[in-house]
C-alpha cells in the first residue's frame, strides 16, 4: 500500500534554520537504538555504511538499499514537523510522522541531527 506525501512547512531555528521542510508521514516507531558514537538518532548500520571504505560492498553484504551514493532510509519526525530539505533527501513514501526517503549516504548523520528528526533507520523487511 502506498501513501501520498503531505506538503507543509515548519520554520526551524538553530543550525537547521536555513533548511526548509517539505513532507510529513507516519508509521511504526523505530525499535533499533541510536548509534552510540556521537548521540545522533541514527541506526548504527547507517553509521557503519557511511564510514565504510566501499559503501556499495558494505550495503550489499548487509542488505541495505544503496544505489549511486544514496541509501533508502525511514525518517521518524517530531510530532507536527516536516521532512527537512537541504540534505538531499527525496521522499518516496509518507504516512503520519514517518517518511521513507532516498538520502546521500554522507548526509544521513546530518539529517538525523536536524531538530525536526527523532530517528533515521533502514527500512524493515515485511513479514512473510
Amino acid at each position: 500500500m502506498t501513501t501520498g506525501l503531505a506538503a507543509g512547512c515548519v520554520q526551524s531555528s538553530g543550525p537547521a534554520a536555513e533548511r526548509s521542510t517539505a513532507a510529513t508521514a507516519d508509521a511504526t516507531p523505530p525499535t533499533a537504538t541510536p548509534a552510540a558514537d556521537g548521540g545522533d538518532a541514527v541506526e548504527s548500520r547507517l553509521v557503519d555504511l557511511a564510514n565504510a571504505a566501499d559503501p556499495a560492498a558494505f550495503a550489499d553484504a548487509h542488505g541495505i538499499a544503496y544505489d549511486d551514493g544514496r541509501v533508502t532510509v525511514v525518517v521518524t519526525l517530531r510530532e507536527g514537523r516536516t521532512l527537512p530539505t537541504g540534505y538531499g533527501a527525496a521522499a518516496t513514501l509518507a504516512a503520519g510522522d514517518t517518511v521513507e526517503a532516498s538520502v546521500p549516504v554522507d548526509e544521513v548523520r546530518a539529517l538525523a541531527a536536524d531538530e525536526n528528526v527523532t530517528y533515521v533507520r533502514t527500512p524493515r523487511e515485511p513479514n512473510a
